[in-house]
């Protein structure tokens, strides 16, 4: 064998007899043991510092669950506000067609309103450059008309004075005239 498997054997662990095994394993077994016990104390039982671990887990279990309970009803309450925000969302700015556009809402309504509004406007700047037009054209015929109107029956009223003085004068006149004629002649006589 030479130096080379001496070495070999002298490298290998050399068995241990079954008694001093087990006097081994009941050594490491009682350590766990007293490690165990430990463990268990603690678990279940607490000192004046700090509670029982066991309690630890508990309470944190609670307030697990409370959170938990705390965080769905959020959740449903966020939800809730999120539905609201979706179907707002949706009468404002409508509804997406397939091709991803939004049709309806109050977005479309009034953009519809706002364009008829628009043509609205237009027509009746239309209509009333139209009416303005026939009413300046109309204008100038009815001033002058209107006057001709007032004027006619101005003097219609005063025909009937003037008729009357107008007599009155050229009876005056021919009163005059027949005065004088008496009072140059002397004699009025008949030639025969």
């Amino acid at each position: 064998m030479g130096t080379f498997g001496f070495a070999f054997f002298a490298t290998l662990p050399i068995p241990l007899s079954l008694e001093d095994r087990m006097n081994e394993l009941f050594t490491e077994s009682k350590g766990w043991h007293e490690q165990i016990s430990a463990f268990h104390k603690r678990l279940t039982s607490g000192n004046e510092q700090e509670s029982a671990i066991s309690l630890q887990i508990e309470e944190a279990k609670s307030k697990a669950v409370k959170s938990s309970q705390g965080a769905e009803a959020a959740l449903k309450d966020a939800s809730d506000v999120l539905d609201e925000l979706n179907s707002f969302h949706e009468k404002v700015y409508g509804v997406e067609d397939d091709d991803g556009k939004l049709k309806g809402g109050l977005d479309h309504e009034i953009k519809t309103r706002i364009s008829a509004l628009d043509e609205f406007k237009i027509e009746q700047k239309k209509v009333h450059a139209a009416k303005l037009k026939e009413v300046e054209s109309l204008l100038p015929g009815a001033t002058s008309a209107g006057l001709a109107s007032a004027y006619r029956e101005l003097k219609d009223s005063f025909n009937p004075t003037i008729k009357t003085y107008t007599g009155i004068f050229y009876g005056s006149l021919l009163g005059l005239f027949l005065c004088a004629f008496v009072l140059i002649t002397k004699h009025i006589g008949l030639c025969v």
